[in-house]
């Protein structure tokens, strides 16, 4: 069809590349099927492309948002240290333990006017110390008592000291008979030296008949001896208010609540060896005292004083540095005395108090949590000195009310503690909003206690305004192979423990389309059963789908439960698959490369040119009748879509084509693609079965010209009237071809000389001639031979080698096929023609031909030898470059001339063909520059004589 000409794989040039097999006359059918599956989690997921909401450990399920409930950063729990209080006594003023009687405690009660002892179990009375006004044994303010045993005159006795400071003395009491043995005053206080003035405090030596006494009015310390009952010595000058005394073998501690210290005296020298607190400073630091009342020496060197001010009860060692308090407020603290089992007996707020920390279970406040929860563990931070220690138990409800007779459950359940921190919380309580801990501190002596600075409840819960998506990967069979048939679904899930909540979860499995996202199907998780499995081989959307993913949906109405994808799965069946492939054909169905089409104004009452396409694909043949596809101008950017209908063969294809012409104007869809001179057309194919199996063909759309056919011999072209010569060599030149400029590189058309006599044909290749002399692009439309073509005289013709054979007066032929057929008529010289002698000066002579010699043109360089005087044989030439260096070796045997390379006298050889290939012998290019040609060969003159001769031709290269 003349108006629409299209280029077949022999003519395609740079295109070859494009160029598909002629398709087979029928298609093979699919392969055999076989079974496949997709299956993730159990015991983890790790085919998923995205997630909404979802969190993935174990399961898939919604994300759970964590959440701590702890107590307040001030928070500190300790053992009360309560180990009993005594309701006797007014305001009692001094406390301690009756050294002979380890059951049995003393007390100094000012406001009472009375020193009683009591019961260590129950604060019974069980002995008083007063006396009515007249008697000795009247006290007006009993500040200090103290219980001590001795001997006199070598009997065994127990005594009891008092300081009366109101009474501005000091007694002695025997303790079994309640009467006073011994005392120290004086009526006017202010006459006499050695007067006491309100003494706070009084201690038996050890072993001594003396007594120290805290002289507070008269800001000192004094040693009596009893038996003489006279002062025998006192200290203290740096006194202000000295209000108790203690001493051991090697030490005396005086309190000195004015000066809020305690001064430590050397029980010898009675010099201060150290002061524990800021003297004049009252402070709460751990070297500070404020006010303090009292003081105990302890066997291990430490003293325990009541820091009245401080409201506290310390033990300091001998820098002064606490070592241990007492947790908790003692306000109104005036007494302090430890007992041997590390229990205190102390005064506070007019009190009688032991204490003594013991092991104690505490409840702690009630929580509200806002919602139902999903308790994970229990964490606590704790100080636990060593022989303490501490553990939990937890209750919960879903009503504050019902909190109360909650059971208190361990990790295990009513007899088990949380003993571990971080320890994972009894899953009885999920579920559930309100709770309550209880702790209990655990000590094995009454000096220690831990000490609870913060529990935490760690739990989740779920947003019941959140639905969870949980989308796969795409699922899709192995390269190469198709999907035929999906066959089954199949999922696991965990529904919730509590059968009342199976209810408040939702959770459907989709079958989504990888492509479009679009559900394709939705299947609902059972309520009761855990696994979960549907047909899909009847459902019709997904029967020609290649690539679905699957996607779980998750929702809740209660905040403590989620539901949960253990894992899921899906099995097709498959086969093999074809990749397809599309293919730019003539009508007759052979694939092309290239379109010449007409104008559309010039196509006139011509139908247009059709555009035919072919396509094969092994996939759809049993599924699809027929198919769209694509056309698309590139350029002008018209697009049509052309069907394609299933033939016999399985091939699909269109009987008539899609219209086509060059027209600027485009009108999409209108049926006829408009297309540019030099358009790219572009055919596109996606298979529905794979996606990823696109087919696409380029064809180039050209507009159709006319060419010219010139005939040239080695002079230029030759007129109509010109007799040919056989020592010429001939040429064709083709212009004004740009339908067959494919590209902006070198394109190649065939052209053919022809005898009818010798029935000889030759086919010349022609090459585009470039755009300029030495350039790269090739748009010209113009195309010459070369080499060219020799003549030979001889009757009987060879087809195809190399030369026309011919004979003198015969009419040759030179033929161009294109739109029409271009033939033009030569005629050889006639018989008695003979070549023309050549004549020249010297013996011989060879030309380099062009010279320089530029690389690229599309003309060989030419080797001509002349021969004068004598025969020559030419042997081989070698090449050198300006510095003598040898580039390459060209035996005789590789030229390729006219004559051969035996040249008679008074004749001319020249080569046909390039003769050297422009290369070094290592197969790299020759650059530019200068060169020489060294010919070796026999020179034979008229005589006979021969001799080897050797001569240079110097020539340039230029690229």
């Amino acid at each position: 069809m003349e108006s629409g000409l299209s280029f077949h794989s022999r003519e395609k040039g740079f295109f070859a590349f494009l160029v598909s097999a002629v398709f087979c006359t029928a298609l093979s059918s699919v392969n055999a099927q076989g079974t496949r599956t997709w299956s993730d989690g159990a015991p983890a997921f790790s085919r998923i492309d995205s997630t909404s909401a979802v969190q993935i450990d174990s399961t898939a399920h919604l994300l759970a948002i964590e959440a701590i409930s702890s107590t307040p950063d001030t928070f500190s729990l300790n053992l009360s240290g309560d180990a009993g209080t005594y309701n006797t006594g007014s305001v009692p003023l001094d406390f301690s333990r009756v050294p002979f009687a380890a059951d049995l405690y003393i007390v100094a009660d000012g406001f009472g006017r009375e020193v009683f002892v009591i019961r260590a179990i129950d604060g019974g009375r069980v002995a008083e110390f007063k006396g009515s006004a007249s008697q000795p044994e009247a006290m007006n303010n009993p500040v200090s008592a103290r219980a001590f045993s001795s001997v006199e005159n070598g009997t065994d006795v127990r005594r009891v000291l008092v300081a009366d400071s109101d009474g501005n003395r000091v007694i002695i009491f025997d303790y079994d008979t309640r009467l006073v043995t011994w005392d120290f005053t004086r009526d006017d206080t202010r006459a006499l030296d050695g007067a006491l003035l309100e003494p706070r405090a009084a201690v038996p030596v050890p072993g001594l008949p003396e007594i120290l006494v805290c002289d507070t009015g008269n800001k000192r310390i004094l040693r009596i001896d009893t038996r003489l009952s006279r002062i025998i010595d006192e200290f203290g000058t740096e006194l202000e208010e000295p209000v108790d005394i203690e001493l051991d073998d090697d030490r005396i501690a005086v309190v000195d609540k004015a000066r809020h210290v305690v001064f430590i005296y050397d029980a010898e020298t009675l010099i201060v060896e150290r002061t524990i607190g800021t003297l004049d400073t009252p402070g709460s630091g751990d070297r500070s005292l404020s006010s303090p009342e009292d003081v105990q020496l302890l066997p291990n060197g430490n003293l325990l004083i009541a820091d009245t001010g401080n409201n506290r009860l310390i033990e300091v060692d001998s820098t002064g540095t606490i070592v241990w308090r007492f947790l908790g407020d003692l306000p109104g603290l005036v007494s302090v005395n430890r007992l041997q089992d590390g229990r205190t007996l102390v005064i506070s707020n007019n009190k009688l108090r032991r204490l003594g920390y013991s092991t104690e279970l505490i409840e702690l406040e009630k929580i509200d949590l806002g919602k139902e929860v999903t308790f994970d563990s229990l964490s606590w931070q704790v100080d636990l000195p060593a022989g303490t220690d501490i553990r939990f138990q937890m209750r919960a409800a879903n009503i504050l009310s019902d909190l109360d007779s909650a059971p208190w459950l361990g990790p295990s359940g009513e007899n088990s503690f949380y003993t571990a921190d971080s320890q994972a919380i009894n899953p009885l309580h999920s579920g559930l909003r309100f709770y309550q801990l209880r702790t209990e501190l655990i000590t094995d002596a009454f000096l220690l206690t831990p000490v609870l600075n913060r529990v935490q409840v760690h739990f989740h819960f779920f947003d019941t305004d959140t639905t969870g998506l949980l989308t796969s990967a795409v699922i899709s069979d192995s390269a190469g192979l198709i999907i035929t048939r999906w066959d089954e679904l199949f999922f696991e899930t965990v529904i919730p423990d509590d059968p009342s909540t199976r209810d408040d979860v939702q959770l459907e499995v989709r079958v989504i389309d990888a492509e479009t996202g679009e559900i394709l199907q939705s299947f609902p998780a059972s309520k009761t059963a855990t696994t979960n499995q549907f047909a899909l081989s009847e459902i019709s959307r997904l029967r020609s789908k290649q690539r679905i993913r699957l996607q779980a949906r998750m929702e809740t109405t209660n905040s403590s439960v989620s539901p949960a994808l253990k894992s899921w799965q899906i099995t097709w069946q498959n086969a093999v698959s074809a990749d397809a492939e599309i293919t730019f054909t003539d009508q007759d169905r052979v694939p092309v490369f290239a379109y010449r089409l007409k104008r559309a104004a010039e196509a006139g009452a011509d139908p247009p040119g059709s555009i035919f396409v072919t396509l094969r694909d092994n996939n759809i043949i049993d599924v699809l009748n027929a198919v769209e596809v694509e056309l698309t101008a590139n350029n002008n950017g018209d697009r049509e879509t052309l069907l394609l209908e299933k033939r016999a063969n399985g091939e699909y294809r269109s009987d008539t084509g899609m219209q086509a012409v060059i027209q600027e104007f485009v009108g999409v869809g209108n049926g006829i693609l408009e297309l540019q001179d030099r358009d790219s057309l572009i055919v596109r194919y996606v298979d529905p079965t794979t996606p990823t199996d696109i087919a696409t063909d380029t064809a180039l759309v050209l507009q159709q010209t006319r060419a010219q056919l010139i005939v040239e011999d080695q002079r230029g072209p030759i007129a109509d009237s010109t007799r040919i010569s056989f020592l010429d060599t001939l040429y064709l030149r083709v212009v004004g071809e740009f339908d067959r400029d494919f590209t902006p590189a070198q394109d190649t058309i065939y052209a053919e000389f022809f005898d009818n006599v010798t029935s000889d044909i030759e086919e010349l290749m022609l090459l585009e001639v470039p755009t300029t002399a030495g350039d790269t692009v090739y748009t010209t439309g113009e195309f010459f031979s070369t080499p060219g073509l020799p003549l030979a005289r001889t009757a009987v013709g060879t087809p195809g080698d190399g030369r026309l054979q011919t004979l003198p007066n015969s009419e040759i032929g030179a033929r161009y096929i294109d739109i029409d057929t271009a033939t033009v008529v030569l005629r050889m010289a006639a018989s008695d023609t003979l070549p023309p002698e050549v004549i020249g000066s010297g013996a011989f002579s060879f030309i380099l031909a062009p010279n320089p010699y530029r690389v690229g043109q599309g003309v060989p360089m030419r080797m001509r030898m002349e021969a004068y005087t004598g025969s020559l044989i030419l042997e081989k030439v070698d090449i050198f470059t300006l510095d003598g260096t040898l580039v390459q070796t060209i035996p005789a045997t590789g030229f390729n001339m006219d004559n051969g390379t035996t040249i008679p006298a008074k004749s001319r050889s020249t080569t046909r063909t390039q003769w050297w290939d422009m290369k070094h012998k290592n197969g790299s290019n020759a650059g530019s520059g200068t060169y020489f040609a060294r010919f070796s060969g026999t020179f034979r003159d008229a005589n006979g004589q021969s001799e080897k001769i050797t001569f240079l031709r110097k020539f340039v290269i230029v690229r």
